[in-house]
């Protein structure tokens, strides 16, 4: 197994410095940011205010109308005039409190779009930090893949010797484990670098079952537990004894003590007749011929 050049860490550190351009980017959206709540906090005081303002011009207003409707019915000239003088400072209060009203009304719609371009500011400054920073970013994960392909390297070899020791004395435990060792590529997690016992590096692919011969240590762990292995090969290839008696090539079976069948009814066939002269059957085949 190949082992790639340890990457330093100031050679990591290199890929993630920031450049300048980036920083002045984020002091600006920073300060978008914080143009934010004191935008929302001027709208609501303009609002709040607008009511007042509204209210205030409302009842200045309806005052004037008041105050000009009296004239109309009164027929006494210093009442007139006093009255007179009334409706002419209502109006002017109402108009004063118009005015006020139109000033907030425009400051409220300025702050609206000041809040709309903040919005678009912050937007486009999150935009333009995603954009400028992918070169950055691709690096920065390219520094860590390549820090967790050195960092595999000692597993590698154990993982070696592992394999190793299940081709000599096998351990159902031991290999399942094997199967789910799995170390994931962070630039394409469907391509590993490793899982199970393959191996892939800069897109070759390889086998930790058969590449753990490259490894001395694994293949000295091989060779010192071979013997073993090859015994229980020869004992694994041995097949039973056959025990059983096969059948003799004249076709006669035996009985006992090898006394066939056709020799049992020849002795049947010529035995002595009469009482007390049988022929004890159970003498000649001893004591086998119930079977």
């Amino acid at each position: 197994m190949s082992k790639k050049p340890q990457a330093t860490n100031a050679s990591i550190l290199d890929t993630l410095a920031i450049p300048s351009q980036v920083m002045d980017a984020i002091v600006a959206a920073d300060a978008a940011l914080a143009a934010g709540p004191k935008i929302s906090d001027a709208i609501a005081k303009n609002a709040k205010d607008m009511e007042t303002a509204k209210a205030e011009f409302e009842q200045a207003a309806d005052a004037q109308a008041h105050a000009e409707a009296a004239m109309c019915l009164i027929d006494d000239v210093a009442e007139a005039k006093r009255m007179e003088d009334a409706a002419v400072a209502a109006g002017v209060l109402a108009e004063e409190k118009h005015r006020t009203l139109d000033r907030l009304q425009r400051v409220g719609n300025a702050l609206k779009e000041k809040s709309s371009t903040v919005d678009l500011e912050v937007r486009q400054a999150r935009e333009w930090l995603i954009s400028e920073t992918a070169a950055l970013r691709e690096n920065a994960v390219r520094a860590i893949a390549q820090e967790i392909a050195d960092a595999a390297q000692p597993l590698l070899a154990v993982l070696a010797k592992a394999h190793a020791l299940m081709r000599t004395l096998p351990h159902r435990d031991l290999g399942m484990a094997l199967a789910e060792v799995r170390i994931p590529n962070v630039l394409d997690f469907q391509t590993p670098f490793v899982d199970g016992d393959r191996l892939i590096f800069d897109g070759v692919a390889k086998s930790l079952a058969t590449t753990w011969r490259d490894d001395p240590a694994a293949l000295a762990i091989f060779e010192a537990l071979k013997p073993i292995a090859e015994a229980n090969q020869r004992l694994g290839k041995h097949q039973p004894y056959q025990t059983s008696q096969k059948a003799t090539g004249s076709g006669y079976i035996t009985h006992g003590a090898g006394i066939s069948s056709k020799k049992v009814a020849s002795i049947q066939a010529h035995r002595p007749q009469g009482a007390g002269q049988e022929l004890n059957m159970e003498a000649v085949f001893g004591g086998d011929l119930a079977a």
